[in-house]
């Protein structure tokens, strides 16, 4: 009885220190989504400004959207899919408290042509500044504030709701373009997808090489935090590995009609949609058989400046011109 108490007593020492890392972690996350960002808004406010009216433009319109003289409606073929990729690890069964369920490191929005079945990408930068839902560590919501677009993901519970805030905040970032579905995939399906495909083909310094395992995660998420922008970079190499890798999809897919159902369903435990299953099934076959093969002309970034401040990176995006960019991806010009 006495050892049992000692060891007790031993495993509380060893627990409190660890519970009030805990604690610490939790109260900055808080006092993060109180008003980190309050002074740095005050500053941009002419910015702001200037973004939010070019913002409310394109969001009232709704489907009808007037621009340079000539007069655009949504094209309803084009879809507009949002991908997320989530730095968080397991399966994606439990939701989470605000703060601990991830964020989201890859942001690509998919205009999936239904009609012609082909499939182009938008790569936001995770530090792109924009208006985001803040919560409370019980997912009260608090209001809006101007902070890094990836910090969206964070304040939801780590399933549908966090990937709605994500949704809304692009969509608000774009004009009030409506997204028509979303999925997000987290770290451990990356290497996971990679392999299934027999390995991704990329150019890393000057020299092509085949990704395997765990080299496909390091590829993709690896950035130095102590160089500047190196979020921006790190992007670029996403958009690089997404082209290889749908080549080896493609090349797979090719060889078996069981290949994409067989894929879906390994990768669903680490996977959120609102897609249904013939959804997502068809949206990857346009993926893998489309009648080009995805090149860089399909992979563009959203517009904006890199601005390094005291405390973070961020991504100041040029709204007239992304506006531009939607207009092209997801609407036709009305004759």
């Amino acid at each position: 009885m006495l050892t049992n108490n000692i060891m007790r007593r031993k495993r509380n020492k060893a627990l409190k220190p660890a519970l009030a890392a805990a604690i610490c972690l939790l109260a900055g996350f808080v006092w993060y989504s109180a008003g980190l960002y309050r002074d740095r808004v005050q500053a941009r406010n002419a910015l702001v400004s200037k973004d939010t009216a070019v913002t409310v433009t394109a969001a009232t319109a709704g489907d009808r959207v007037e621009s340079g003289g000539k007069t655009y409606r949504r094209n309803t073929y084009v879809k507009a899919v949002l991908c997320i990729g989530v730095d968080r690890r397991g399966e994606m069964k439990e939701r989470t408290v605000p703060g601990s369920g991830g964020q989201a490191d890859g942001i690509f929005l998919a205009a999936w042509d239904t009609a012609r079945n082909t499939i182009r990408f938008l790569a936001i930068p995770r530090d792109t500044i924009t208006r985001i839902t803040l919560t409370d560590l019980s997912g009260n919501v608090l209001g809006k504030d101007e902070q890094h677009i990836a910090l969206a993901y964070g304040y939801g519970d780590g399933r549908e709701q966090s990937c709605r805030y994500l949704s809304e905040a692009v969509s608000e970032l774009l004009g009030g373009l409506k997204m028509d579905g979303y999925a997000a995939m987290n770290i451990t399906a990356i290497s996971m997808l990679n392999d299934l495909v027999g390995g991704v083909e990329v150019t890393v310094d000057g020299t092509q090489r085949v990704l395997m395992g765990e080299q496909a995660e390091a590829f993709v998420r690896y950035r130095n935090i102590g160089v500047p922008q190196s979020a921006l970079e790190r992007t670029e190499r996403q958009k690089q590995y997404i082209e290889g890798f749908s080549l080896a999809f493609r090349e797979k897919a090719g060889g078996s009609d069981s290949f994409v159902p067989d894929v879906m369903d390994q990768l669903s435990p680490y996977v959120i949609t609102n897609l249904g299953k013939d959804q997502c099934l068809d949206m990857a076959l346009a993926f893998s058989s489309g009648e080009n093969a995805l090149g860089p002309q399909d992979l563009q970034t959203l517009p904006g400046t890199a601005v390094e401040t005291d405390l973070y990176d961020e991504y100041h995006p040029d709204r007239e011109a992304a506006q531009e960019m939607v207009l092209n991806l997801f609407y036709r010009v009305e004759k």
